[in-house]
């Protein structure tokens, strides 16, 4: 509704919108106006969570805040609000929402379409009496379709149809040219081609090991510490994928075995690991890397001895799964903080175990497989730091 059809009370000008959206809009944190952004790019709430690396739950948060602040009940408030506040442009703002507030725009902001032209219609053809009893008709899916005036739209189905038929063509080429292949007795196989596409040699690191820690960060990745031919090794490589390059770099202070890396604020975060072929030598050191200085800091030591343990990082947060104490398999779990330095101990798994493996989906965190003393593990436990003090 403009503000022309309001009642002359509830009437506001156009200078005290601009200076209430202004006020709105500084009230929204950093992270507030890149949500903002992205619903009116039309992105989803998973999408969203993908791309700025936090849990769905978190989103929902944060648009639960948003949309209390600019005053908007749904996306499409939410679009046409980030258009007049100039947080998206025109052109990057979800189609469909556009489509839903092109009416309550401003005029110059929205692209109006011209109108198609109008197609004539064809004189109708004669209608000629049959002289005969019509024939009993044929089931519905053996007759062809009526011939019918073409509407208004059908310039958009001939658009269809192009590069339809061009499908069914390329589609010809494509066939005609494996069977040219086969009639030539080319040697090559569908299979090996499939298998030769699939995996690539690349360049190889430089020191062979097993045991590391691998983890990336810009588009690189670092290959940290392991266990090599002459022991365990405190060596620290980057791969360049885009260039092919292998770069040795600040070799790891304590050089250890059995260990991860996760990458929290563009730095990587190696706990523990073992110090030697000695099973319990295990130790509590905790390292991290900065990739922009090329530089190792020590920091808070684990609470207890571990190595073989899983790792995961969620929402800011570092965790520590499980692992070997160099006496036997643990099931406690440890959470970081990198703010405060400090670790603190959580809800234990069900399972003791070591050489797990973690990932993170929506805003937990899977711990698979492993060992024990029963030998290997097939087990998949999930644990959801928000639900601490319930049943996480």
């Amino acid at each position: 509704m403009s503000s022309s059809t309001l009642p002359k009370d509830a009437a506001v000008s156009n200078d005290n919108r601009s200076n209430m959206m202004i006020n709105e809009t500084n009230q929204l944190s950093e992270r507030e106006r890149e949500i903002l952004r992205l619903v009116a790019t039309g992105l989803s709430n998973q999408q969203i969570a993908n791309q700025l690396g936090i849990s769905v739950n978190t989103v929902k948060v944060h648009l639960r805040n948003v949309f209390s602040k600019i005053g908007v009940a749904s996306r499409t408030e939410a679009t046409m609000y980030a258009v007049r506040a100039g947080i998206v442009t025109i052109d990057r703002a979800e189609p469909a929402l556009l489509a839903a507030t092109s009416d309550v725009l401003p005029a110059d902001s929205v692209a109006v379409a011209e109108p198609e032209p109008a197609i004539e219609e064809p004189a109708p053809l004669p209608v000629v009496e049959p002289t005969t009893a019509a024939p009993e008709p044929a089931p519905q899916s053996l007759l062809q379709a009526p011939v019918v005036a073409a509407p208004a739209s059908t310039p958009r189905r001939v658009g269809w149809l192009i590069p339809a038929l061009a499908g069914v063509a390329l589609l010809g080429l494509i066939l005609a040219g494996a069977w040219w292949s086969g009639w030539l007795g080319t040697s090559e196989t569908p299979e090996t081609s499939a298998d030769q596409a699939r995996w690539k040699e690349l360049p190889a690191a430089q020191t062979a090991r097993a045991g590391f820690a691998i983890a990336s960060s810009a588009d690189k990745l670092y290959v940290i510490g392991g266990e090599g031919v002459g022991g365990v090794v405190s060596t620290v490589e980057r791969y360049d994928a885009s260039q092919g390059i292998w770069t040795n770099l600040s070799q790891k202070p304590t050089p250890v075995t059995d260990v991860r890396a996760v990458v929290l604020g563009g730095k990587l975060y190696v706990p523990g690991g073992r110090r030697s072929d000695n099973p319990s030598d295990v130790t509590t050191v905790v390292e991290r890397y900065d990739p922009n200085t090329e530089s190792w800091e020590t920091l808070r030591e684990l609470p207890q001895p571990r190595s073989g343990y899983a790792l995961a990082a969620l929402e800011g947060k570092l965790y520590l799964f499980g692992g070997w104490d160099g006496a036997t398999y643990r099931s406690e779990v440890f959470e970081y903080d990198p703010e405060r330095d400090s670790w603190r101990e959580r809800t234990p798994m069900p399972t003791a175990r070591a050489f797990a493996d973690a990932g993170v989906v929506e805003g937990s965190i899977y711990v698979l497989g492993g060992e024990n003393q029963s030998g290997p593990l097939a087990n998949n436990e999930v644990y959801t730091p928000a639900q601490e003090g319930a049943q996480p």
